[in-house]
């Protein structure tokens, strides 16, 4: 759901632009001008940290999947199918993870209802905590010794 508020509100800058503005590509990120160029540019920068923590998450998965039938196969020790592996304990994880992310940035964006910067301050939430996500994955996949 969220992806629609940032997409509608993209589409909707997109649409409502002067010639001036018409002629860019889009705002100006670095420095944006307007309510609706943040807007903009917080959607874009949370898309991109979304489409990495994409990635992470099957690199992430795979190694837990991968991890989850070595313990299973383990001959001194198996892990029974009872207990949860690496890949149940990430997949339970992530959703709650999504769920109070979703929820959380909601909640965030509730303290500006009826204000043009709602969307904006729940896309930076949304940007802040799939930033940590995305660091957790990473650590998963790349545990320090």
């Amino acid at each position: 759901m969220r992806s629609l508020v940032r997409l509608g509100v993209l589409g909707l800058g997109l649409g409502l632009g002067t010639g001036a503005a018409m002629a860019q590509d889009g705002p100006d990120c670095d420095d944006p001008q307007t309510q609706l160029d943040m807007t903009i540019c917080s959607a874009e920068a949370a898309g991109r940290l979304d489409e990495r923590l994409n990635t992470l998450w099957d690199e992430a998965s795979r190694i837990a999947r991968e991890r989850q039938g070595e313990l299973r196969a383990d001959a001194y020790n198996p892990l029974s199918e009872d207990d949860d592996g690496p890949w149940d304990a990430l997949l339970k994880a992530q959703r709650g993870w999504i769920a109070y992310k979703d929820n959380h940035c909601a909640l965030t964006g509730l303290q500006f209802y009826g204000g043009s910067m709602r969307p904006q301050v729940e896309n930076d939430c949304l940007a802040g905590l799939t930033a940590a996500r995305i660091a957790e994955l990473e650590a998963f996949i790349n545990p320090e010794p």
